[in-house]
């Protein structure tokens, strides 16, 4: 059978539920749970991640079932859940990638300036600081010599963090090229 046929049960079981059926609310539950799974799995290829994703999508079908429309389809409403689940999963890995960049950037003009305990580097990188446009080098010196958050520095400069975050990243990148062309 496929999932559309299963759309009359779904739906008889989570009007019922709504009337205070918790017999019939954790059949449903029992019935949509390998559905989902399957549903994540063939978008994230990770058994793991998708039994995850499933719980957090029936963690979300639980706290908004009131807001299901008898008079509309489950599963469409059902999927619209798994989906938005979906997303913030991938925004979330996206921030999180995006961050281990930084890091990653952070991590290399901090060998270039401290590791070493080469002079000529520090100074190198002191200079380069100096050529970068004055973004940049705020957005350095409040992260990297004020010892500010990211949050903390955005908030001084009137930007969101994701914009400081982009300055760092773009700062830390020219910071680097100035540097190595020095070299």
């Amino acid at each position: 059978m496929k999932v559309a046929d299963f759309e009359e049960q779904w739906q008889s079981l989570m009007i019922q539920s709504l009337a205070g059926d918790e017999k019939a609310y954790r059949e449903l539950l029992e019935a949509i749970y390998p559905v989902l799974v399957r549903f994540y799995i063939k978008k994230v290829a990770s058994q793991g991640v998708a039994e995850d994703l499933t719980q957090e999508c029936l963690i979300a079908i639980h706290k908004n079932k009131a807001s299901w429309d008898p008079k509309r389809s489950f599963q469409a409403w059902l999927f619209a859940i798994a989906r938005y689940k979906m997303i913030d999963y991938f925004r979330a890995r996206e921030r999180s990638i995006k961050t281990s960049a930084i890091d990653e950037e952070r991590d290399q003009v901090d060998q270039m300036s401290d590791s070493t305990g080469d002079e000529a580097v520090k100074e190198l990188v002191h200079e380069g600081l100096a050529k970068l446009p004055e973004e940049m080098k705020r957005a350095i010196v409040l992260t990297k010599l004020d010892g500010l958050s990211t949050e903390e520095a955005a908030e001084q400069e009137n930007v969101s963090p994701g914009a400081m975050r982009v300055r760092i990243s773009r700062a830390y990148k020219r910071l680097r090229e100035i540097v190595e062309s020095e070299i």
